[in-house]
């Protein structure tokens, strides 16, 4: 079911929402770095341990230091590029460096894509305890 598309998308349910994953569960290895527009990038290779529970033989990430995920590349088992995540904007916003417009795509068909946008984000924002109790999850207020 993670496998399948968020909302028909060519986002998967688990690229939405993946959280430790890439980190606890592959050996990671740093590919290159790079200068790109005065930014160091970096080029990392993520190889699934044996006993992972991931769909993919391999993914590479491009990432800035300022910690923005620039390119995203998902091979299958046999090394084949499955998709691609592509971040098209980068822009601070909210006072952190973001990607603001990013597109997965699928190799097999360039004409076929799925693309996000931030137009707002906040962070560091108060919430009240009571925002997340059962009765408000349920009957929420304002």
């Amino acid at each position: 079911m993670m496998g399948q598309g968020w909302m028909g998308s060519d986002f998967s349910n688990k690229d939405i929402a993946r959280a430790d994953d890439i980190v606890d569960e592959y050996e990671h290895s740093v590919l290159s770095v790079e200068e790109f527009e005065g930014v160091k990038v970096y080029e990392i290779e993520s190889i699934p341990l044996e006993d992972a529970a991931v769909v993919w033989g391999s993914e590479v990430l491009r990432i800035s230091e300022h910690h923005v995920v620039l390119e995203h590349s998902f091979f299958d088992q046999d090394g084949e590029l499955v998709k691609s995540l592509n971040t098209m904007e980068v822009v601070t916003m909210g006072g952190r460096t973001i990607a603001k417009r990013q597109r997965m795509s699928k190799a097999d068909d360039a004409n076929e894509w799925t693309e996000i946008q931030v137009n707002v984000v906040e962070y560091e924002v108060d919430l009240k305890d009571s925002l997340f109790t059962l009765s408000n999850l349920r009957n929420p207020r304002d």
